[in-house]
């Protein structure tokens, strides 16, 4: 592999980490987003005992948490793989870089 190979492989996964950053930061936010509102419903009974509602809302609440944390670990193993990727790849690109030289 070249140096140009390389530098055309290092662009693309920038533009993979990008992608990957969107992504997971438009999903994690719209969770935010949903157990804000959750909450607000959840404080808005508090009046109320424990009703089937309120259950229901505390639930939800408690799954859009859990589907958010899980949204957190895919973002953090999808940006690792990058990581180790492009370390990679600027390795090789230092030893064609050295091999060039001399």
């Amino acid at each position: 592999m070249n140096l140009m190979e390389l530098q055309s492989r290092f662009r693309d996964l920038r533009e993979a980490f990008a992608v990957a950053l969107g992504k997971h930061k438009e999903r994690i936010l719209g969770y935010l987003e949903e157990i804000r509102k959750l909450q607000l419903e959840v404080e808005q009974d508090r009046s109320e005992t424990m009703s089937r509602t309120r259950k229901e809302r505390e639930l939800r609440v408690i799954q859009t948490v859990e589907r958010s944390c899980l949204e957190r670990e895919k973002a953090h193993a999808d940006l690792s793989l990058l990581v180790d990727e492009v370390e990679e790849i600027e390795y090789l690109m230092m030893r064609v870089a050295r091999s060039e030289d001399h």
